[in-house]
Formats: structure tokens, C-alpha cells, sequence
């Protein structure tokens, strides 16, 4: 018979069986309804995609069991049926059996998504680098912030491979790669597009486009420290503070590793852009003609990635 992805099996009718796919358990939550039952909040995934679903019991009995057997990271296979809820497809009324300790490498493959990827596409982000930052201290600045490129650097490992969320848009291995390098290209889009454009009456004539490929380059860098994915992908726990709070102060290190090369003024504003890149859900919001274009060009990537992804 053939294997069936987490994906698939969601595309079949309500009370269809669920027998047997297997997923890492990346999220578990315990929770009441307003009737004092017990539940458990679950979110599994495979290779296709990661879902979240709440999983209701018949008896406190068998919650309990449930709850004290599974265990966030482990591998399982699931039991269960295909259901609806406001017109989405969910999981319904699962049960799971572990994957052994044995079997973990196995099995491991069918649950790690991972996107297409090869040294072509590497070849082609170092092009654009080279094409779009011609100031010679950015450019420095930005090779040396992923580790001069180097294949045993750990950050430009780590960058390589890193996905670029959990869940949503690009929570894949290499999602932030492609993630950061759609967002760059997408600023480099609009900032041609309004300055270069001569059939509209307006252009821009501000933008330094040094400036922003830089903070587009680096906009997201400390996710590789916010993520791990040897076990599936999940947030690594490792730090207090976010890829955005540690992303400012790495672009500070990386100025010292290169006696300023930059100015105060200059790192000041790549840290500011990378503080308002989320717009009104970040803890700045854009203010400066590059600030916004690169919020604009990573809200088109995550909006468009996360619909073609979910459909």
C-alpha cells in the first residue's frame, strides 16, 4: 500500500480512517472547556505540512493516559479520523503508538519537510549580493555577518539549512534561505520599480540601496538560533529573547569583528530595520523609505508562500 502523507490523508472525506502516518509531536498543550473537561492541544507534522489540532477524550481516564505518554520531539504514528471544523480539515479522536528508539532514523525522513535545494541556487544568492551591494563596507559587512560564506562556518551552515517558522510560511528546511532571498529580491523589485519607472509621474530618489539589501540580507539572521529542526521543526528555546532583539545586537558584533567598518549611524539604522520589519506587530514601526519596503517585501513573501502552501 502506498504511503500517505499527513497532506493526503487531510484531502479525504469527514469519518475517513487515519491509519498509521507517521509525525513528530511538535506542540503539546493541556486545556478545559468551559464544562471542566480536559483536552489536549496538539500539533503534529510531516514532511507536507504541520498541523494543530484539539483532541478530545471520552474519559478524564483517558486523557490522562494520553497526556503522560506523549512527549513533544518523539516520533509516533497517528490513529485517527479525518474531521471538519468551519470548513477546515482537522484530525479527530487520535490515538498514537511510539516509533522505537531503533526505528527513529528510519522513519525520521518521512517527517522533516524540506525544500529543493542545490549549490545553483547558493550560486545564484552570492550573484545577488554581488550585483546589489556595490558600497565595498556592506558588502564586507554582509559577507562577514554570514560567515564569509565559508561551508564550515556554523552561521552560514545554519543559514543554509535553517527552516524560516514553525508554522506557516516557509517551515521547511531551507525555508529561510529561500525566505531571505525572496525578500530581498522583492526589495530590489520595488525599489527599481519607483525609481526607475519612467511611465509613472512619481519616483523615488532616496533609497540607498546598500542599506537595504543589507538589512534585507540580514533581516532574519538570528533565526537560526530561534529554530531547531534536527528533531522537527520547533522553536529552540536556547534564548530568552527573539530573532529580532538578538539580530540587532549581532549586527553590533559583527561591526566590531570588522573595527566599525560601519558607522554608529549606519549599523543604528539597519538595527532599527530590522526592529520595524513586522510593521505594526513589531516593537518599531517603519519610518524611513527602505524600513518600508523591506515590511512590505516580507509581508508579500510570508502572505503568498503561506497560501500557496496551504492550498
Amino acid at each position: 500500500m502506498e504511503y500517505m502523507t499527513l497532506k493526503e490523508t487531510l484531502t479525504q472525506d469527514d469519518n475517513s480512517d487515519i491509519n498509521g502516518v507517521v509525525i513528530i509531536l511538535t506542540g503539546k498543550a493541556t486545556m478545559e472547556t468551559a464544562q471542566g473537561k480536559s483536552y489536549l492541544n496538539l500539533t503534529v507534522q510531516d514532511k507536507s505540512l504541520s498541523h494543530a489540532f484539539k483532541n478530545f477524550f471520552k474519559t478524564e481516564d483517558e486523557y490522562a493516559v494520553q497526556n503522560a505518554n506523549l512527549e513533544e520531539g518523539k516520533l509516533y504514528q497517528i490513529f485517527a479520523r479525518v474531521g471538519s471544523y468551519n470548513g477546515q480539515k482537522q484530525i479527530q479522536n487520535a490515538r498514537f503508538r511510539v516509533i522505537k528508539d531503533e526505528d527513529y532514523e528510519k522513519y525520521l525522513p518521512f517527517v522533516l519537510p524540506v525544500y529543493p535545494f542545490d549549490s545553483s541556487v547558493v550560486t545564484e544568492f552570492l550573484n545577488f549580493i554581488e550585483l546589489h551591494i556595490t558600497d565595498e563596507r556592506y558588502f564586507k559587512f554582509v559577507c562577514r555577518a554570514f560567515g564569509n560564506f565559508d561551508p564550515d562556518n556554523r552561521i552560514w551552515k545554519d543559514f543554509l539549512t535553517a527552516p524560516a517558522a514553525k508554522s506557516h510560511h516557509g517551515n521547511k528546511i531551507h525555508g529561510l534561505f529561500y525566505h531571505v532571498f525572496k525578500v530581498a529580491k522583492n526589495c530590489a523589485l520595488i525599489a527599481n520599480t519607483y525609481s526607475q519607472d519612467e511611465s509613472i509621474p512619481y519616483r523615488l530618489t532616496n533609497v540607498n540601496m546598500d542599506r537595504l539589501m543589507t538589512a534585507a540580507l540580514l533581516h532574519d539572521i538570528m533565526k537560526i538560533d530561534e529554530y531547531s529542526w534536527e528533531q522537527g521543526i520547533k522553536m529552540s528555546g536556547k534564548y530568552q529573547l527573539g530573532h529580532i532583539d538578538r539580530g540587532v545586537v549581532y549586527l553590533n558584533q559583527v561591526n566590531e569583528s570588522l573595527d566599525h567598518i560601519l558607522t554608529d549611524e549606519e549599523v543604528d539604522f539597519l538595527q532599527y530595520a530590522i526592529l520595524s520589519h513586522h510593521g505594526d506587530f513589531g516593537p518599531q514601526k517603519p519610518k524611513h523609505i527602505e524600513n518600508w519596503i523591506l515590511h512590505l517585501a516580507d509581508m508579500v513573501d510570508a502572505k503568498i508562500v503561506a497560501e500557496i502552501e496551504i492550498n
